[in-house]
């Protein structure tokens, strides 16, 4: 299943019509529901912040209640970029990862809220067969890239 992206102008001046017409896709695991559910995560990775820009560039959550190995859904998160939605997958998050038994993972979708009070904005996940609803906090994740540098003096 494939979930359809349009984007609009952000820049001004605005003209509130669509430019860019963008596809994403799960796993392509048949009847796995892809993009039932869509939310706006808010700035997971607060990329993109500045004086002029205080939200960033904002990411994205995308449903899928019958994915995943054992059928039982999945959560997919798409970073956001200059250009719109980073079509490469940022993260899954399956049923097995949050809770043994939860079936049909990913039915509904609430994002972008910093409940917590991290300052990262946080998931509500839905699974109506399971009666749940999962809290998933954001929280800060440090990359590092390391360079050693060998420097002989005589």
């Amino acid at each position: 299943m494939r979930e359809q992206i349009l984007s609009q102008n952000s820049v001004p001046p605005l003209q509130h019509k669509f430019k860019k017409f963008q596809t994403l896709e799960g796993n392509r695991r048949h009847k796995a529901r892809f993009g039932l559910s869509v939310a706006s995560a808010g700035n997971i990775n607060l990329d993109g912040l500045s004086a002029s820009n205080r939200r960033g560039v904002e990411d994205l959550v995308v449903g899928a209640p019958y994915d995943g190995e054992d059928g039982r859904g999945a959560v997919y998160i798409y970073l956001g970029g200059s250009d719109g939605v980073v079509s490469d997958i940022a993260q899954v998050i399956h049923a097995a990862d949050v809770n043994g038994g939860m079936r049909t993972f990913g039915w509904s979708l609430s994002a972008g809220m910093d409940l917590d009070r991290n300052e990262y904005p946080d998931l509500l996940v839905g699974a109506y067969e399971s009666a749940n609803a999962v809290f998933l906090r954001s929280a800060p994740v440090v990359h590092l890239d390391t360079k050693v540098k060998k420097d002989i003096r005589h």
